[in-house]
């Protein structure tokens, strides 16, 4: 299979395609998005220089969720039913709210009387919230898309010091079972 995936290693978004393809031959080329190089390198395969990117081939997909897409057909998974659909949704808004106020707080602005910050916290915790209770509806299974995806955001969240998920004990104790599977280890941003 001539698939390559572009990704940076911490990204949660990439980390979700990588452990997709855990079992599945295909070439990884890391970029830094913070490297001047590879900035160069990203934006020769797309203009909105977001990651990740697969390409099979002639074919370049852009965006995690178009990825796993493609790959459910190319690779015969299941397809996600449309409570999948929504709940990646809600996992996504959380992981682009979390990117926006770790770029802010790194450029100077981490000011949480700002509206959108203060915007962006009510909706990465309310969201987390409605987790906390969904999540004792899953039974743990790490071949199941969307529990991946919870899985690297609460993992990104840990590593990143992003959020305190104290309050979230049904979270931590699927984010600690989730990451005692090999795919998840091997695909650590830790590493």
């Amino acid at each position: 299979m001539s698939l390559t995936l572009y990704g940076s290693i911490p990204s949660p978004y990439v980390r979700r395609i990588r452990i997709l393809l855990h079992d599945v031959d295909f070439h990884f080329e890391v970029i830094d998005l913070m490297n001047n190089e590879d900035q160069v390198k990203l934006l020769k395969i797309s203009p909105v220089r977001r990651i990740p990117i697969l390409k099979d081939q002639d074919t370049i997909i852009y965006d995690s969720r178009q990825i796993y897409n493609y790959l459910a057909k190319k690779l015969s998974l299941k397809a996600l039913t449309i409570h999948q659909e929504n709940l990646l949704t809600f996992i996504d808004e959380v992981n682009d709210s979390l990117v926006s106020v770790r770029l802010l707080n790194s450029s100077g602005f981490n000011d949480i009387q700002n509206t959108f910050m203060r915007n962006q916290y009510k909706r990465i915790k309310d969201t987390l919230r409605f987790f906390e209770k969904e999540i004792t509806l899953f039974e743990l299974d790490e071949s199941d898309y969307v529990q991946v995806c919870l899985f690297c955001l609460l993992d990104w969240i840990a590593y990143r010091e992003l959020v305190s998920l104290e309050e979230f004990k049904n979270l931590e104790n699927f984010r600690n079972s989730f990451s005692s599977f090999e795919r998840t280890k091997k695909n650590s941003p830790r590493l």
